[in-house]
């Protein structure tokens, strides 16, 4: 399993993604994604959690639930 970046690492790892960003208050990073419509939001939220099929389980079902979360912000 990968290492988890804190602090100055996942600053310095932060500033070499482009559009990521620190989510304040929480142990979370952040970047916002555009859709031309609804069927493009979709596909790339199935791409997505197709790679973390192979992930922990418990890993795998919080990424399902940010899938979740994603599909009912979009407008």
């Amino acid at each position: 399993m990968a290492e988890k970046l804190t602090g100055n690492a996942r600053k310095t790892a932060l500033a070499k993604l482009a559009g990521w960003s620190e989510v304040k208050d929480r142990d979370a990073i952040s970047r916002t994604f555009t859709f031309r419509d609804f069927n493009e939001a979709f596909g790339f939220m199935t791409r997505a959690l197709t790679l973390t099929l192979p992930l922990q389980d418990d890993a795998r079902d919080h990424r399902v639930r940010e899938h979740a979360r994603l599909l009912a912000r979009l407008n």
